[in-house]
């Protein structure tokens, strides 16, 4: 998720991932990227091992929509959510995550760390009951992110530190609990 998003954000870019786990159950992100207008291909659907893998190729998108996501398809993405709130920051109009209440029982209370963070780089962003509301299109400052120990904020803001050309302590440790350093299949189309 975090390296589609930065073919999304990131200037002149097109990645191509090959054979990624194809599995319609953890599309949610991809799905309501593309539902966004993101410019994202799903080629070369193959069976292999009784799972399906996929290539995705990603293109800089920058006339995004906005959306709103019920809380099923939260369920879908609920580890993407502080990705896809950054996204939903350069959409054009407003986003709404519905159903995010089981974000605050992660590693961090992850509503919160999305709230505070972005709200502090100038993005329009409210909290209303269980929902995040993005309103997009405000341009981000740099400022410095409190990743409250949690490696999805971390990533997630990672991404945006290189959309705005900032560079982010090191934090590989922590970054390694759920992205290992491993060989990416992934190419420069």
């Amino acid at each position: 998720a975090f390296l589609i998003a930065a073919g999304l954000m990131l200037k002149k870019t097109k990645f191509h991932f090959k054979n990624v786990l194809f599995n319609k159950t953890r599309m949610g992100f991809v799905d309501s990227l593309i539902e966004m207008g993101a410019k994202i291909k799903i080629c070369n659907i193959i069976k292999k091992y009784n799972e399906k893998t996929c290539d995705i190729i990603v293109s800089c998108s920058n006339d995004l929509r906005g959306v709103v996501l019920d809380s099923d398809r939260v369920v879908k993405m609920i580890d993407e959510i502080p990705i896809f709130s950054i996204i939903a920051c350069f959409a054009n109009g407003r986003t709404i995550i519905k159903g995010v209440n089981e974000l605050r029982y992660k590693e961090s209370d992850r509503v919160r760390s999305i709230y505070d963070n972005l709200s502090n780089m100038g993005a329009d962003i409210s909290l209303r009951d269980s929902e995040i509301i993005i309103n997009g299109g405000n341009k981000l400052y740099n400022t410095t992110i409190n990743h409250f120990n949690d490696h999805r904020i971390l990533m997630a803001f990672e991404v945006l530190s290189l959309y705005l050309n900032k560079k982010l302590p090191d934090y590989n440790s922590l970054v390694r609990i759920s992205f290992p350093p491993i060989m990416i299949g992934m190419s420069n189309c």
